[in-house]
């Protein structure tokens, strides 16, 4: 279920990452934007439960590659999470669980707000400091 028109503006996905920091799961750190943590809020039981699953194995960066190596998807039943990767620092950002039908309005999303929201996952550190 995507949110549409919910997502935070680019700049403002920093403070988004920072006040959102899930905790570091295996090699990653794990963030969630608040548009994510109002989607993972309203799911049922079973796909909160899949998508806790997909955290505890973010030892290795698995998922479908769109369009980047960096940005990923997996499925689960009719539904894609949505996530942003760096591999280098060791950081992953959940951006969004929604259907298929809403596919390239997220894509489409990152794609336009590619180098703000790279920027920001990158230099979490400039807006706290406790940030590895």
């Amino acid at each position: 279920m995507l949110i549409v028109g919910k997502f935070p503006e680019p700049a403002e996905i920093i403070k988004y990452c920072c006040a959102n920091r899930r905790e570091i799961v295996g090699r990653f750190a794990v963030y969630a934007t608040d548009t994510f943590k109002e989607i993972l809020d309203s799911l049922d039981g079973n796909e909160r439960i899949w998508i806790e699953k997909i955290k505890a194995q973010i030892e290795e960066i698995t998922g479908k590659i769109l369009h980047f190596s960096w940005f990923r998807e997996k499925k689960y039943q009719n539904k894609l999470l949505y996530y942003l990767v760096d591999e280098n620092l060791r950081r992953v950002l959940f951006i969004s669980f929604a259907s298929k039908k809403d596919l390239y309005w997220v894509i489409n999303f990152v794609l336009a707000n590619k180098e703000e929201l790279l920027f920001h996952l990158r230099n979490l550190w400039l807006a706290d400091p406790s940030v590895p």
